[in-house]
């Protein structure tokens, strides 16, 4: 299966991507391009089947959402992602030429900071 071509990042990222991993994944969306700002909220986004489900039975859709957003957009500018998209996340900052430096926030507010690399 190959990948889509709506998760690349044509735009060159900064070289270093920082990132806070607390209860979300928190990037600030201030070095992000938007064409990386867009990838990543594709990356967290996913078709509703309740809604396809509607539409196939022929049923009103119009309080129905086409699109699940498992992202948000805070007012001071950072993009929340699921903790699950962090290999994700990974993956595309590194096919883009940039890496992601993750800090870790635990629940006492502790920070711990690491390069995450993908394992093979």
């Amino acid at each position: 299966m190959s990948r889509s071509a709506a998760t690349r990042v044509r735009p060159a990222l900064p070289p270093t991507v920082h990132a806070e991993a607390g209860a979300g994944l928190s990037i600030d969306a201030a070095q992000l391009t938007p064409a990386a700002l867009a990838t990543f909220k594709h990356a967290a986004a996913m078709a509703n089947p309740k809604f396809y489900e509607l539409q196939r039975l022929r049923k009103s859709t119009w309080d129905t959402p086409r699109f699940i957003r498992g992202y948000d957009l805070t007012l001071d500018d950072h993009l929340i992602l699921p903790r699950g998209l962090r290999h994700t996340i990974t993956t595309i900052v590194e096919q883009a030429g940039s890496r992601l430096a993750v800090t870790v926030l635990d629940c006492c507010m502790r920070i711990f900071s690491s390069a995450v690399t993908p394992t093979a």
